[in-house]
């Protein structure tokens, strides 16, 4: 290698880390400007108050209840052949499983930053409900296309609300 090569060689490597420099730089200068235009909470979740993790372990438990027992009463009429005593007998079980829960969520106290949520989830509850009693009045047996295709809506939307409560 002549000494020119090696003087190219040379030059050649500076002018790579003046620009590895240069880039560097750039990250940090990037960096520094997307750290000062942020909030200062961003990202960081406050933590909750004892009362508020029993109300959104009580909500979730309420919301979860009850939308287990309208399917396993949908599930039940579709199980069946006809219209029997035992089957009357656990559509009116979960009728009365359903108003023990809606009082229990009636009875609930939300902190102010759920009273949303709040409203919205006790409106879907109500709508289960609505459900239960359809299908307990029902005189068919046949699978309910209009009631499981509610029933799908109401469980999407309850949820998304319990996952919103979940992130707030």
């Amino acid at each position: 290698m002549s000494a020119g090569e090696s003087r190219g060689h040379l030059r050649e490597r500076r002018r790579s880390l003046v620009v590895a420099a240069c880039v560097a730089a750039l990250v940090i200068m990037a960096g520094v400007q997307y750290l000062s235009t942020r909030k200062p909470d961003a990202g960081v979740r406050t933590p909750l108050s004892p009362q508020a993790r029993a109300y959104l372990r009580s909500i979730r438990d309420v919301a979860e209840n009850s939308l287990a027992q309208v399917e396993a009463m949908l599930a039940a009429v579709d199980r069946s052949v006809r219209r029997t005593g035992e089957v009357a007998d656990t559509l009116d079980h979960g009728i009365r499983r359903l108003e023990i829960w809606q009082r229990q969520f009636v009875a609930l106290s939300p902190p102010q930053a759920f009273q949303t949520q709040h409203h919205e989830v006790g409106r879907l509850l109500t709508e289960l409900r609505s459900l239960a009693h359809a299908i307990r009045s029902s005189q068919t047996i046949e699978p309910s296309h209009p009631v499981r295709r509610r029933l799908t809506v109401v469980h999407d939307r309850l949820e998304q609300m319990l996952n919103t409560v979940d992130e707030l």
